[in-house]
């Protein structure tokens, strides 16, 4: 690797991301001609840098922050067709697209693999003009998990999410939709809809056990009408790699969608963990579009 851009969030990782910096500029410049570092100071920075760099022919960007850097990262690589691959060291809460890519989850132990990386391609998504590499989610569950503010992250760690999701057990909102997958209609009221490009979502690994970051496919889950007991009973199954959930749940895998809200509201979605748009929406997977680095051992990426 020539060129190297580092897109560091210091707000990710606290005090110790000056640490990681220099962790991994010493592991890079024994085979590197040209390291470039930028830290976020707001929100879209990671975008810019990372548009910067395809632009400038940077070989690899590395990304070091959660999964909102990550995004924005993605988007700024995948807005520009050049060939930039990308690198992650996670420092965020639930840290997802790392897992999915079976990036160990300490940071100094996730710079040691770019001393024996391997580059593979890995499909990406995108819904209207985002693009998005773990999931798509809507409903009462992903709008209050919206909430959690950097205090709970600190304070519970991944935790945060799961209490934030709680409270929203009891909420039985339905949203009447109309969806298109690949040219097959569906209208059905559901009360949470997720759209993965991978097993793990939400951190939560083999949520979605036949899916692959690189099998061309979007999985979609959609929760119908449920009490509260059928949630409880529901998400425990979810968790455990079943196959066949239940009639409340519907799993379609497809390649390209449409989707509509029946009824006018602003429900919005959330993407990569961040607030994203509202309905209508189109939604889209490129295969092998974005090309990462990972473990030289790992087997999560089949070649």
């Amino acid at each position: 690797m020539k060129k190297i851009m580092i897109i560091a969030n210091p707000s990710s990782g606290k005090e110790q991301s000056e640490e990681y910096i220099e962790k991994l500029k010493s592991i890079l410049s024994e085979t590197t001609q040209e390291i470039k570092v930028n830290k976020t100071k707001e929100k879209g920075d990671a975008e810019n840098y990372a548009h910067k760099a395809a632009e400038e022919d940077f070989d690899t960007v590395i990304a070091m922050g959660g999964d909102g850097t990550m995004h924005e990262v993605v988007n700024g690589l995948r807005k520009n067709d050049q060939s930039t691959a990308l690198g992650i060291v996670p420092l965020g809460t639930v840290n997802n697209f790392a897992k999915a890519l079976g990036i160990p989850n300490d940071p100094l132990e996730a710079i040691e693999v770019f001393s024996d990386a391997q580059i593979v391609p890995i499909d990406t998504g995108r819904i209207n003009d985002t693009y998005f590499v773990s999931s798509v989610s809507a409903g009462p569950i992903p709008e209050t998990v919206q909430h959690v503010d950097s205090e709970m992250k600190t304070t519970f760690g991944p935790l945060a999410y799961f209490i934030q999701g709680v409270k929203a057990l009891d909420q039985e909102t339905v949203y009447p939709f109309t969806l298109l997958f690949d040219g097959k209609e569906v209208k059905e009221q559901y009360s949470l809809m997720i759209i993965a490009l991978s097993n793990s979502v939400a951190g939560i690994q083999n949520f979605i056990p036949e899916a692959t970051i690189e099998d061309g496919k979007l999985y979609f889950l959609g929760l119908k009408e449920t009490n509260l007991h059928q949630k409880l009973v529901l998400v425990p199954m979810l968790f455990q790699n079943h196959a066949d959930y239940s009639d409340q749940v519907d799993m379609i895998p497809f390649s390209k969608a449409q989707i509509r809200l029946d009824k006018e509201n602003d429900l919005k979605t959330t993407i990569d963990g961040e607030v994203g748009l509202s309905f209508p929406a189109e939604v889209e997977v490129f295969p092998h579009s974005l090309n990462v680095l990972i473990p030289a051992k790992s087997t999560v990426v089949e070649e």
